[in-house]
């Protein structure tokens, strides 16, 4: 994660870690470099959905405010969305490594940042458990 990341702290770090999650896979998909063109339409725009639906679950659940246990399982189920795609996100890349080409490198750096984001919503989801008592 860039350095600015680690100088957040909060909800806003589990958001920012989504966004630099999307706008990276978004790079590296669209590099034909990094990520063959035969393989945009299927696992290229897979991968980058996945990541814009797992920032935009975050963000979602982010901005809901609990007042009620009905706010509450709201906010959990996007927290639980965004943490199933995560794990999607991740085992989709490595299923691919061969299939298009991406490098080892390259794929224990991405699946890093997944796996890091889904223990900042895990832990946000834990607090949430341990903060909210209806």
């Amino acid at each position: 994660m860039p350095r600015a990341y680690k100088e957040l702290s909060g909800l806003l770090k589990v958001e920012w870690a989504a966004r630099e999650l999307y706008t990276y896979t978004a790079q590296v998909t669209k590099n034909r470099a990094k990520f063959p063109e035969e393989y945009d339409k299927t696992s290229g725009e897979l991968l980058t959905m996945t990541a814009l639906q797992i920032f935009h679950a975050v963000s979602d659940a982010n901005e809901i405010r609990v007042n009620s246990s009905a706010d509450l399982a709201e906010r959990r189920s996007l927290q639980d969305y965004a943490i199933r795609q995560c794990k999607f996100m991740a085992r989709t890349i490595t299923a691919n490594v061969i299939l298009c080409g991406i490098s080892r490198k390259r794929e224990r750096k991405w699946v890093g940042d997944i796996t890091a984001l889904r223990e900042l919503i895990v832990a946000w989801r834990d607090s949430d458990r341990k903060r909210y008592k209806f």
